[in-house]
């Protein structure tokens, strides 16, 4: 009942009179700032809703927290698929998503997708090894790592998923069970005639609570303690089974 209170205001204010008075082409708003994770999570959705003085088309991308990600190239050796070469990607969101009005290569050019990198394919994503791989290897590890990332629904693109009302305009943000933790960028981009006439930034922080917090920093905070207590319990867990099945 609150978000849908907080859309109805804001809604409000996008329609006052005065707002149009000044120099703002775009306005952006979220219904919602954060998202905790707790044991019973099972995705989140968010509305991002706005208003547009002048015609035009909408993309919205979506970055999570930035992460190093390693990508192996598996080969086929006697039958069997092993890890071979390998590449350590820097600053890589570890969820990206895209919306827009209609289909992206008819907004806006190649050239200022690159620049803007709208895109999971136009990601400034770099190796930090092998510098000695050429160009076109680089490629296909990244390549490979979008595919993963999309298996695992953390990355999207969802074109014709922003929806117009006149001035308003409004879209669904989706984030999949096993969003990460951190801060998620949100810009709106208005665009016309290939060219970039405003944009705004939104953010949402999505954080672990509970009893996952707790499980999560002990984790990393006494790693070897938190592998030896994980041991413990799966031998437990065993043996207590293993007691249960001989009674049956």
């Amino acid at each position: 009942m609150m978000q849908i209170f907080l859309i109805i205001i804001y809604l409000l204010i996008f329609l006052l009179p005065t707002r149009s008075s000044g120099n703002e082409t775009l306005n952006t708003e979220i219904s919602q700032k954060t998202i905790s994770i707790s044991s019973n999570f099972t995705g989140k959705k968010i509305l991002l809703f706005g208003n547009k003085e002048i015609e035009g088309d909408i993309i919205i991308t979506i970055s999570g927290p930035k992460e190093k990600v390693l990508v192996h190239e598996k080969t086929k050796k006697m039958g069997i698929w092993i890890n071979s070469n390998k590449i350590v990607f820097s600053d890589v969101p570890s969820y990206y998503a895209i919306a827009s009005n209609r289909r992206i290569k008819n907004i806006i050019s190649i050239e200022n997708q690159n620049k803007l990198q709208i895109g999971a394919e136009r990601l400034n994503i770099k190796p930090i090894n092998n510098l000695e791989i050429s160009n076109e290897e680089i490629e296909k590890f990244k390549s490979g790592l979008i595919r993963n990332k999309i298996k695992k629904n953390l990355y999207s693109l969802n074109e014709k998923s922003v929806f117009f009302n006149n001035k308003l305009f409004r879209s669904q943000i989706n984030f999949p069970t096993n969003a990460p933790e951190g801060n998620y960028k949100i810009n709106t981009y208005l665009i016309k005639n290939n060219n970039i006439i405003n944009s705004k930034e939104n953010s949402v922080f999505i954080s672990k609570v509970g009893i996952e917090r707790k499980i999560y920093n002990f984790a990393n905070k006494q790693p070897a303690l938190y592998g030896i207590c994980a041991i413990i319990i799966a031998i437990l867990s065993g043996s207590i089974a293993s007691i249960i099945f001989r009674r049956i």
